[in-house]
Order: C-alpha cells, then structure tokens, then sequence
C-alpha cells in the first residue's frame, strides 16, 4: 500500500509481504503505525499468559481481508475492493459498465482513424 498516489481510509489488512505466519500482526503494525516487531513480541507475551490468543489470531486471520496486490489509484477502486465481498453481483455490474464505457470510447477512436479523409492533427486535437 505505500507509494500509493491516493491515501485510502484507515484499514486492517493481512500483510501480503514481510509476513511470518498470516499476516495478522504485520497488518495490524500497518494500520496503527506501529513497528511489526512490537506487536510480534505483544502477541507472543499474550500467547504465553494466555493460550486463547491463538484463537484470537486466527479468527482475525479469518476477519481480516488480505492487503490489495497493487495501491488504489482512487476512491472507486478501493470502493470495489471492499464491495466484492460482500456484493459479487454488483461488482461485476460495475466492471462491465466501466469496460462498456471504455468500448464505446474506443470505438468511437476507430471510427475517426479509419476514415478515408482522416486528418491526424486536427482530429487528436478535437479528441
């Protein structure tokens, strides 16, 4: 998620990347700004005091989403990650009307280029 030219909002995630087991403690270090290595060593002090932790860790594990492979460009890309869990239909609704969109426009650059009287510049410009 760093680099990203859009800030999402505050989420929890499993890490995807410099994880040990499932990513639980590293997505949580993530979402509090926290160092990894502290909540490791929290969660293994928890552990010894208390056993029911391992519950606790892998009902988070089965919570928790797992971080996004790539960064959110904008507010719609992240609003599909999060819909497609819980909304698969919708989702797929809303990824064939971006590709329709993105067909009629390209159909509509074909049609410009593959005129017999085509003139480049002052076509691109209208575009």
């Amino acid at each position: 998620m760093r680099g990203s030219c859009y800030r999402r909002k505050l989420g929890v995630y499993r890490r995807r990347h410099g994880r040990w087991i499932l990513g639980v403690c590293g997505g949580l270090a993530d979402a509090f700004e926290l160092p990894a290595w502290a909540v490791r060593l929290l969660f293994i002090i928890l552990v010894c005091a208390n056993s029911a932790f391992i519950l606790l860790y892998l009902l988070l594990a089965f919570l928790m989403k797992p971080e996004p492979r790539q960064p959110f460009r904008d507010f719609e890309e992240e609003e599909v990650y999060h819909s497609y869990q819980t909304s698969r239909g919708d989702t797929l609704d809303r990824i064939q009307r971006s590709f329709d969109r993105l067909n009629k426009r390209l159909q509509n650059l074909e049609t410009i280029v593959t005129r017999p009287n085509f003139e480049r510049e002052d076509e691109f410009r209208k575009l």
